[in-house]
């Protein structure tokens, strides 16, 4: 792993972290109520992230797996970057992919489950991409859904802005939860 998707792995780690810290304090019932109808509950939110994450991890072991010829990550990658931090700095929103949504997000879960899920899958992904030789991070390797081709560094790069996305969310769903309670 390059020393840079280190550091972005490590900032999405903290922030994870924090965010789960943050939420210790909530009810169940907080964690678990929709703001509205056809609206995620912050539990549901942050399984959306963790299947986002799960999904490109699987994705990289498959498409890795068979040593394809991988093109060097340039302009047209980081111009997908570049469009992925516009996209949710502007607040446009987009119905999210079915794989990482409504029925595959759970209806109610613990605090304690959904962590322990998602750090579980956050250090088998970080182990992952510790074994992958650091040249495959400047490679279009990954697939993202709507922008297309990026790089490892990308894919991290995304994820970090996804969560910080998100993250609003989760805080706005346990804000609305608790003020109905």
């Amino acid at each position: 792993m390059t020393a840079s998707a280190q550091r972005q792995l490590d900032q999405l780690d903290e922030e994870t972290k924090a965010l789960l810290d943050e939420l210790e304090s909530c009810s169940h019932t907080a964690l678990n109520t929709a703001p509205e109808p056809g609206a995620w509950s912050a539990v549901q939110t942050m399984h959306h992230l963790l299947l986002s994450e799960a999904l490109s991890l699987a994705y990289l072991r498959k498409k890795l797996s068979f040593d394809p010829e991988l093109q060097p990550a340039g302009w047209a990658e980081k111009s997908r970057e570049w469009f992925l931090r516009l996209f949710y700095k502007t607040g446009f929103k987009r119905k999210a992919p079915l794989m990482i949504s409504g029925d595959k997000l759970p209806t109610e879960a613990t605090l304690a489950a959904t962590r322990a899920e998602w750090l579980a899958m956050r250090k088998d992904f970080r182990e992952y991409l510790s074994g992958l030789a650091p040249e495959l991070f400047a490679k279009s390797v990954f697939k993202h859904p709507i922008v297309g081709r990026m790089s490892l560094e990308g894919m991290l790069y995304f994820h970090w802005v996804h969560f910080r996305h998100h993250r609003k969310q989760v805080r706005a769903a346990v804000r609305q939860a608790i003020s109905e309670e």
